[in-house]
C-alpha cells in the first residue's frame, strides 16, 4: 500500500496522533466530541503504523452498514483499502479478503455472530479500530463476543463521542477510576472544537406552545414550557408532535423557513428531522412535502437502500432528510444546517449524537451557525440548552410561541 503522510490531516488529528505516539500503549481510547474528525485521526494512525510496519493488517469496527460504506471510502484517501463485504456465512471469501485488501470493515453485528474467524485473524500484527466503542457493553452479548474476538490484538483504538451507557453497564476494554468514570487517554470537547474551528455554533431554538390529552377520561391542557413531572412532559412532548396536530406543522414551517434563509448564502444547505418511529417519519415527510412542494427523502432501518439514500442526499443539493435513527450517530453530511428534534427521546447521548450532524463545518462557506429546533419543556429548554451553553457551543435558547 501507499498510505497518505499523518501530517495530511487535520491539526485535531495531527495533536491526537502525537498524543497517541508519545503514550504508546497497545489500547488507546479518544474521546472526542461528534463531529470533531475521528475518523481520519484514526486512519492517519492506521496509515502511519502500516507505513512502519508496525502492523500487518486494520480491522474497522462500526455500528452501521452506511458507516462501513463511510469509513471505507474515507480510508482511500489515506491510502489504506478496506473490504466492507463482510458476509458472517462467507468465511472462506473473508480469508481472502485479508491477503487483497489492507484490512476489512464490519459491523458490531457482524463481527458477534462470526467472532471466531476475526479472532482467527489477529494470527497477523493488526490494529483494531472501534468505532463507538460504548455500544459494547461487557456484560452484554455483544460485549463478549468482542472481547473474545480481539482479546489478542497488537492494539486497539477505541473511539467515542459519548464515553457511557444509559443501563450504566461498563463498557469493553475502557479503564475506569473509583468513581466509575472511563478514564481517556486524549479528551476534545465541543468548546475546544469550537475554539479551533472545527465544529460550527448552534443557535438551539425552543418551541413552546399549548397542548392538550385526554388520560383516563380527563382532559389535561398545559403549556410545553410549564413546571411538569417527567409524566407529564413525556405526555406533552408526545402530543405537540402528533402529525394531526398544528404545533409540528407550524415547527416544520419555521424550520423550512430558516433553511430557505441559509441557502441564500449556503446554495446547498441541508435539514435533518428526526422523527419518533418509521410511522411518524413518513407523516413528517408528507407534511414538509405539501409546505414546500419539494421532494423530501426518508431514510429508515426498514429500507434495504437506506444507505444509497443517504449517500445520494449526501452528494445531492436536496432540502430535507426524514429518518428515525438512522443519522443520528457518526454519519458525516457537513452541508446539515437546520435540525429539527421531532422525536420524543431525551437521552444525553441521543442528544448529543444528534446534535453532532448539525455542526460540522465546510470550507464553502467557511465555519458559519448552524440551527437545531425543538419543543421546549422545562427540562429541554432550560436544562439540556443551559448545560450545553457551558462547553460554548449553543447560543442561549431562543423561545418561539406557536399557540
Amino acid at each position: 500500500m501507499t498510505a497518505i503522510p499523518v501530517q495530511l490531516a487535520s491539526s485535531f488529528s495531527t495533536f491526537t496522533t502525537e498524543t497517541y505516539f508519545k503514550i504508546n500503549q497497545p489500547s488507546f481510547l479518544c474521546v472526542s466530541c461528534p463531529s470533531s474528525g475521528k475518523t481520519n485521526f484514526s486512519l492517519g494512525i492506521a496509515s502511519h503504523l502500516l507505513n512502519q510496519e508496525k502492523i500487518e493488517q486494520l480491522i474497522v469496527v462500526v455500528p452501521t452498514e452506511h458507516l462501513k460504506h463511510q469509513w471505507t471510502t474515507n480510508s482511500k484517501k489515506f491510502g489504506i483499502e478496506l473490504n466492507p463485504k463482510c458476509n458472517s456465512l462467507d468465511v472462506d471469501a473473508l480469508r481472502e479478503s485479508t491477503d487483497a485488501f489492507d484490512g476489512v470493515c464490519a459491523t458490531f453485528s457482524q463481527i458477534s455472530s462470526n467472532w471466531e474467524f476475526f479472532a482467527c485473524l489477529l494470527k497477523k500484527r493488526t490494529l483494531v479500530i472501534i468505532d463507538e466503542v460504548h455500544h459494547l457493553g461487557s456484560e452484554n452479548s455483544w460485549g463478549d463476543c468482542h472481547n473474545r474476538a480481539f482479546e489478542k490484538a497488537t492494539r486497539k483504538l477505541l473511539l467515542s463521542g459519548t464515553p457511557f451507557r444509559s443501563d450504566s453497564i461498563p463498557i469493553s476494554f475502557v479503564q475506569y477510576d473509583e468513581e466509575n468514570t472511563c478514564i481517556a487517554d486524549f479528551s476534545y470537547s465541543l468548546s475546544e472544537a469550537l475554539r479551533d474551528g472545527i465544529v460550527r455554533e448552534l443557535e438551539f431554538i425552543t418551541k413552546n406552545g399549548a397542548v392538550s390529552w385526554d388520560d383516563s377520561q380527563t382532559i389535561h391542557s398545559t403549556c410545553l414550557n410549564n413546571e411538569l413531572s417527567d409524566y407529564q412532559r413525556g405526555r406533552a412532548v408526545r402530543t405537540a408532535l402528533a402529525p394531526k396536530l398544528p404545533f409540528i406543522s407550524q415547527l416544520l414551517k419555521e424550520a423550512d423557513k430558516k433553511l430557505d434563509e441559509l441557502r441564500k448564502d449556503h446554495y446547498d444547505a441541508g435539514g435533518l428531522i428526526i422523527a419518533s418511529d418509521i410511522a411518524h417519519a413518513t407523516e413528517l415527510k408528507n407534511i414538509l412535502e405539501s409546505v414546500n412542494k419539494l421532494e423530501v427523502l426518508l431514510v429508515t432501518s426498514k429500507d434495504p437502500s437506506s444507505s444509497s439514500i443517504i449517500e445520494k442526499f449526501e452528494k445531492g443539493q436536496g432540502k430535507w432528510l426524514v429518518t428515525v435513527k438512522m443519522v443520528s450517530e457518526g454519519v458525516d453530511i457537513p452541508r446539515l444546517r437546520v435540525l429539527v428534534y421531532a422525536t420524543s427521546i431525551r437521552t444525553e447521548m441521543f442528544f448529543q449524537q444528534a446534535v453532532g450532524r448539525v455542526i460540522r463545518t465546510t470550507n464553502d462557506p467557511p465555519c458559519t451557525n448552524a440551527n437545531m429546533e425543538i419543543p421546549q419543556t422545562n427540562q429541554i429548554g432550560n436544562g439540556i440548552s443551559f448545560k450545553i451553553s457551558l462547553i460554548g457551543c449553543i447560543s442561549p435558547p431562543k423561545i418561539l410561541n406557536l399557540t
